[in-house]
């Protein structure tokens, strides 16, 4: 009996709660969103149940449709409600809701929301909105907020400055708990193990407040007057499409909403020309030096830039104390007479943060001090110097606001925004009348430094366009507002021969990440050089294999020659020519898939010549090590994988000197009669000419060369002879180096 009583009751309870539970399913209603193609819901708690696209469910898992962050604290959505075109969400007790007006486009495939209310008081101090985790994976825009895979895209793109990519840093660990996944405050979407998160946010910037930015914990941030600095009117737009058709979705917004929209020749958009990745000049030049360079510059086919650095002030008298960027606020703590050169402030984890110039801003006073030290509850300075920069000395109160200056590594120091709005208007009008196609902004990032992350960095480069339409603008750095102004990226990375074994790779993980960021992007840079005491001049060999690199990855390059070195390199002009070839077939789409993951392999390299009409010759080319000579018994095993003609690169170090060379091969002898001293080396070149030249291939004397040189493929016993003559019995260093060549495949420009 009392068996069948228990079983009784847990069959009642099964039902009991099966009943619950639907009785909660009935209870909980929801929001359809619904555009051509796709669909959003959000039920009346503020959970995202479903995203679909063209039927098919992205939704990776359920999540709040928004997050906000309130003194520290981060709150998910609780409440959701949808009249009309007005949705209110709500979130806890602690935070008043904020209201989003809907526009939805029915028939099209985007929905927009802009924060329609917002209060000052007791709202948000920031707002994560629609934080889904969807799983398209296959190729995820960290910085343009786009997730790609199975045909499929889905996007959010700020409309206005005041919608930021990432949330407030200081607010990690609490987003990273209650979305459960390692945030990363930065990015706009981020690849989780259960699938690519966007991260788009609002934040109150109408009061000052402390924020860890851009490397440099607990910094003042700067405030934005009402209504520019509040969350109400933050707007963005969620879009869907198949995933070719997203460039031109992209481009579609930027026209329908007003977005900047560069163009060439007011035609093609800057990001789809080939041009785009057009390699440049980076380096500065004198006046006079303009002509010259410009005239290289078209020998080359390469692009003149112009760099540009807008938020710099010199630390020279005098300086401008309201102008100068504040990056946390300190208090004195004992009175300071005008004569001290040793006071404390107390203690402050910004000196945790490295210092360059040591400015400190006590009322209208500027102080430097060379040593600071933290004992118990304060940091202690020494050896200041006071009234720095041509300011006055004066005397202090107690408990006196103190200020702890931006610097920068260039040691100069930072402006403030308003400061930064009068540098850059002033530069955008200078570079309006410059000839140079191309802008150049390194360290993009640093415009950020106020604290007000992309807003500041956008309004920059807004500033820049206005006055410069007809110029690409090309940066360091990709944020998500820059994204809409730039047609280009380069990092800046310098490359040179020695990084064969990992520069492949690297350049690998860059093409992810800027193909899923849907931008062009260049591979770096590379630099022609002289021989100085620390290095040998640059070849030949070393700008063709940086140039195949570029040619594998479809990316351009900055290349640094500055006018001394192009005046004095012997091998500019062959350089500048090799340079234009490889550019124009880059450029032209000439090379073959095949051909382009050939030049990816880290150890091969390659030459390009001109051919008949209008073909080219391409050969894979190998270079051997280099065989030091000793004079008694030098004799090699040279291997080659090709049979080939062999050129010779022969160089000549320290003291004495060498003449009479031969080489000799199993196919025969080649003689070199010439002298070669310390410095020089002499080159032989696959059709058989040879000359001596300078430690920067500066030719000094023709050569005339007898005999054979061949190599078969494979291993050759090869010896070397010469005459030597020692200075101050001193004999000198003689490396012999050798070159082959296999077929050539013929390339024409497409």
């Amino acid at each position: 009996m009392k068996k069948t009583l228990a079983t009784l009751f847990l069959l009642w309870s099964v039902l009991f709660a099966q009943a619950q539970y639907l009785e909660d399913i009935r209870s909980i209603y929801t929001y359809p969103f619904d555009t051509r193609n796709f669909s959003i819901g959000v039920d009346q708690y503020g959970i995202v149940r479903y995203v679909t696209l063209f039927g098919e469910q992205i939704l990776a898992k359920e999540g709040p449709v928004a997050v906000a962050i309130k003194d520290g604290k981060a709150y998910a959505s609780t409440d959701f409600e949808c009249n009309f075109d007005v949705a209110t969400i709500g979130f806890t007790s602690e935070v008043s809701s904020i209201c989003l007006k809907l526009d939805i486009d029915y028939n099209g495939s985007s929905i927009t929301g802009t924060v329609a209310y917002a209060d000052w008081e007791k709202g948000p101090d920031a707002v994560l909105l629609f934080p889904v985790c969807l799983n398209l994976t296959e190729s995820v825009g960290e910085a343009i907020g786009v997730a790609q895979g199975r045909g499929l895209a889905f996007g959010i793109q700020a409309l206005n400055t005041k919608i930021n990519a990432g949330f407030p840093a200081n607010c990690t660990q609490q987003v990273s708990e209650l979305l459960h996944y390692d945030a990363d405050p930065e990015r706009a979407a981020m690849a989780t193990p259960e699938g690519t998160c966007l991260q788009f946010s609002a934040y109150d910037r109408f009061r000052p407040h402390i924020r860890d930015t851009y490397g440099h914990e607990g910094a003042l941030a700067y405030y934005l007057d009402f209504p520019e600095g509040s969350i109400n009117d933050a707007s963005l737009v969620l879009f869907a499409c198949r995933q070719q058709d997203v460039m031109g979705k992209l481009a579609e917004i930027e026209i329908q909403e007003g977005l900047v929209h560069p163009t060439f020749n007011d035609s093609v958009w800057n990001k789809l020309d080939p041009m785009a990745t057009q390699s440049y000049l980076c380096n500065e030049y004198d006046a006079k030096d303009a002509a010259f360079v410009s005239k290289k510059c078209l020998q080359a086919g390469l692009d003149l830039g112009r760099t540009v650095q807008a938020n710099r002030i010199p630390a020279v008298a005098p300086l401008n104390t309201d102008n100068l960027l504040i990056q946390g606020e300190l208090k004195l703590q004992l009175p300071l007479d005008a004569t001290q050169t040793e006071f404390a402030v107390y203690h402050s984890d910004l000196f945790n943060q490295h210092a360059y110039l040591n400015v400190l801003l006590i009322d209208e006073e500027l102080v430097t001090y060379r040593s600071q030290e933290a004992i118990g509850d304060i940091h202690v300075f020494y050896g200041c110097t006071r009234g720095a920069f041509g300011t006055k000395k004066v005397a202090h109160k107690r408990n006196a606001f103190t200020f702890k200056l931006w610097d920068h590594p260039d040691h100069t120091l930072v402006p403030t925004p308003k400061a930064q709005d009068k540098m850059v208007t002033k530069e955008a009008k200078k570079c309006a009348k410059s000839d140079a196609p191309l802008l150049i902004f390194n360290d993009l990032k640093s415009y950020a430094y106020n604290g007000l992350g992309d807003w500041a960095i956008t309004r920059m480069l807004d500033t820049m366009q206005s006055y410069n339409p007809d110029k690409m603008l090309q940066a360091d750095q990709l944020t998500h507002g820059s994204w809409h102004y730039l047609t280009r990226v380069n990092d800046n990375t310098l490359w040179n021969v020695t990084q064969r074994s990992t520069m492949a790779e690297a350049l690998a993980k860059k093409q992810a990440y800027y193909r899923g960021n849907l931008i062009p992007w260049m591979i770096g840079n590379f630099q022609i050089h002289l021989a100085d005491k620390n290095r040998k001049a640059t070849t030949m060999e070393a700008l063709e294999w940086f140039l195949a690199n570029a040619a594998a990855f479809d990316a351009g390059f900055g290349l640094d020659f500055d006018a001394n070195t192009m005046r004095k390199h012997g091998l500019t002009d062959a350089m500048l020519d090799a340079i234009n070839i490889w550019e124009s077939l880059r450029l032209s789409g000439a090379f073959s898939e095949a051909q382009k993951e050939a030049f990816k392999d880290p150890y091969s390299n390659w030459h390009i010549e001109k051919g008949e009409d209008s073909a080219y010759l391409l050969y894979p080319q190998h270079i051997s090590r280099g065989y030091l000579c000793n004079f008694t018994d030098d004799t090699w095993q040279w291997n080659s994988p090709y049979k080939s003609r062999y050129a010779l690169r022969i160089e000549v170090e320290g003291k004495g000197s060498i003449s009479e060379m031969e080489v000799r091969t199993p196919n025969g002898i080649l003689y070199l009669p010439c002298n070669l001293k310390g410095g020089q080396c002499l080159v032989y070149d696959f059709d058989g000419t040879a000359y001596v030249a300078d430690q920067n291939y500066n030719k000094l004397q023709e050569v005339t060369a007898r005999g054979v040189a061949y190599l078969d493929e494979g291993e050759s016993e090869v010896s070397f002879r010469c005459e030597v003559k020692s200075v101050d019995k001193k004999t000198p260093q003689v490396t012999v180096r050798f070159f082959t060549r296999g077929d050539a495949e013929v390339i024409k420009a497409q």
